[in-house]
């Protein structure tokens, strides 16, 4: 294979500041990303990701800050001259131009000679499978398809990064799926780095090696998968890793790292992510962890359920009306009182002020 991402060290994001009038879009980003890594920016619509993306590609200027590619400064440079792929979420193929010209368009742009862009071009197709469709125009194939021919164009001019902005997200749920698998096969290939951006948490687990949460054009947290999904610093990252069970508690008493507090009438152990002042805190559950127990401490009235395969999933209402997110094997009915438990060690316990 010849194609190959082209070599560096790290580039660097330095207190990277974007506005819009009054709108801080980035507020202060500071990140280091490593030759061969595979980041995802996750976060709710107007976090700031697209615009930290943007600001890497060249296409947004920065308010402030710096960006650099191992020791060269590149926040001035024009986008061509960093020479990044750039996948969109739209495709934005050329619809009159076969599959084969809008892959090779990068190469005829810095003027390869034919015949090695026409090497190229097919070693880039046979990469995403779609040899096959080179003479082909992009309406004739499917959004996943023409997906894979944005990717090929993309990684067909060896860059030294792959960015994609939200590029699975006008597929079907099974073509998300699918092309989950293809992206990060083509990464691990090609030995490229790839910094991804979605608002889908599952999308961001199962494909990036690190995981950069934004909130209000900063970072809430930086970690791997695994720390992200069991460990959230904050409660507004655990909410947005799927803890949709976010309840106001009170503090009971202290262990090293482990609590006792009551949530919705009941007593229930938890452990600490931050540390507590005074007896005000929330607790961060999932539903797939809160589940109804013949001698659960949470007593709750069943408002709505929905099967999703093997479980039942569903919302119950507390005495005080605290909405309850949970997951059933057996089915529930609507009205039903259910008491519910969770394990220790999936109930998180934070400070009440630690959103902010």
């Amino acid at each position: 294979m010849t194609i190959a991402s082209r070599s560096f060290t790290e580039l660097r994001l330095e207190n990277v500041h974007c506005a819009f009038g009054p709108f801080k879009a980035l507020d202060g980003i500071s990140l280091s990303i490593a030759r061969g890594e595979f980041v995802a920016l996750l976060g709710p619509s107007g976090c700031g990701k697209s615009t930290a993306l943007n600001c890497i590609a060249g296409l947004q200027s920065l308010t402030s800050g710096r960006l650099w590619l191992d020791q060269q400064r590149i926040d001035g440079l024009r986008p061509e001259q960093r020479g990044f792929g750039m996948v969109f979420q739209n495709y934005a193929l050329f619809p009159h131009m076969s599959v084969r010209n809008n892959v090779a368009f990068g190469l005829k742009m810095k003027g390869v000679a034919r015949d090695i862009a026409e090497r190229k071009v097919n070693e880039a197709l046979a990469l995403v499978r779609l040899l096959d469709h080179k003479t082909k125009l992009p309406g004739r194939l499917s959004g996943g398809q023409q997906q894979r021919v944005a990717i090929a164009r993309a990684i067909v001019v060896e860059p030294p990064l792959v960015l994609m902005d939200e590029p699975l997200s006008n597929l079907d749920a099974k073509l998300r799926l699918e092309m989950r698998g293809e992206i990060r096969r083509i990464h691990n290939l090609l030995g490229s780095t790839t910094i991804y951006v979605t608002h889908d948490h599952d999308e961001a687990l199962s494909l990036a090696d690190r995981v950069i949460v934004l909130r209000d054009g900063m970072i809430r947290q930086v970690g791997s998968p695994e720390e992200l999904y069991f460990r959230p610093a904050r409660p507004d990252v655990a909410g947005f890793m799927g803890y949709r069970n976010i309840l106001p508690c009170k503090v009971l008493s202290v262990s090293g790292e482990h609590a006792r507090v009551e949530v919705a009438g009941a007593v229930l152990a938890a452990n600490i992510v931050q540390y507590v002042q005074g007896t005000a805190a929330v607790v961060a559950v999932r539903p797939e962890d809160l589940i109804p127990t013949a001698d659960g401490a949470i007593s709750a009235a069943v408002e709505s359920v929905e099967f999703r395969g093997q479980d039942f999933y569903g919302v119950a209402l507390t005495r005080d009306k605290f909405p309850l997110f949970f997951r059933s094997k057996r089915r529930v009915s609507n009205g039903e009182m259910v008491t519910f438990g969770a394990a220790e060690d999936r109930v998180l316990l934070y400070s009440a002020d630690s959103s902010t």
